[in-house]
């Protein structure tokens, strides 16, 4: 009965680890730790994402036992609003202080990938946008299509990153990481959409 929940955490881990695993294989060992460098403020950006999702998760089960299809839109409007708004901020932080403060504390020069960052740093909103669509689908019982779109976008991460990352290297797997999380967010969205309006018609009449 779990195992297509399963399937979104195995392939869910896999997907963020996707540009490491092609940067393994192809460049060096020191751009490995670059690249786990520049990719902190990413996992950053996770946590506070799930400090946001975990409290919305019982009001959202709430909404849905109860039919309250106003209250349901209200709260998903607000917490993607609260990671767009964080994520914003995290990107301007780190745009000033991410390469100099990470370069001090493990003594690399990170000026030359601050672009990269910047490119992780949106893969990092789109990831904590996509895991927060993917907590309510779960609350929906929808765990089927999001395998399928995770197995879709696994393959497409994976031809991406060895693709990207043998042209341009550093830049190549940050791109890949921030397609693979945008991929995800804006699939997992679409559907979210489709199957709250069918809630609605369900439910019969309320108010928008």
């Amino acid at each position: 009965s779990g195992f297509f929940t399963f399937i979104l955490t195995f392939l869910g881990a896999y997907l963020i680890n996707a540009p490491r695993y092609a940067i393994d294989d192809i460049l060096s060992s020191e751009m490995q730790t670059i690249f786990g460098i520049i990719i902190m403020p990413a996992t950053f950006m996770g946590l506070l994402g799930q400090y946001i999702i975990q409290p919305a998760l019982t009001r959202i089960s709430k909404s849905l036992k109860e039919r309250d299809y106003k209250n349901l839109k209200k709260i998903i409007t607000f917490v993607i609003s609260a990671i767009i708004v964080i994520g914003i901020f995290v990107l301007i932080v780190a745009y000033f202080l991410e390469a100099p403060v990470l370069g001090i504390i493990y003594g690399v020069d990170l000026k030359p990938y601050i672009l990269s960052m910047m490119i992780i740093i949106i893969g990092s909103i789109m990831y904590s946008l996509g895991i927060m669509i993917s907590y309510i689908l779960i609350a929906f019982r929808k765990t089927f299509m999001q395998a399928v779109i995770y197995t879709v976008v696994a393959i497409i991460a994976t031809i991406t990153s060895y693709v990207l990352v043998k042209k341009i290297e550093i830049l190549g797997a940050s791109i890949t990481y921030a397609i693979t999380m945008a991929c995800i967010a804006i699939s997992f969205f679409g559907y979210l959409i489709y199957h709250v309006r069918k809630l609605k018609n369900k439910w019969g009449n309320i108010k928008n």
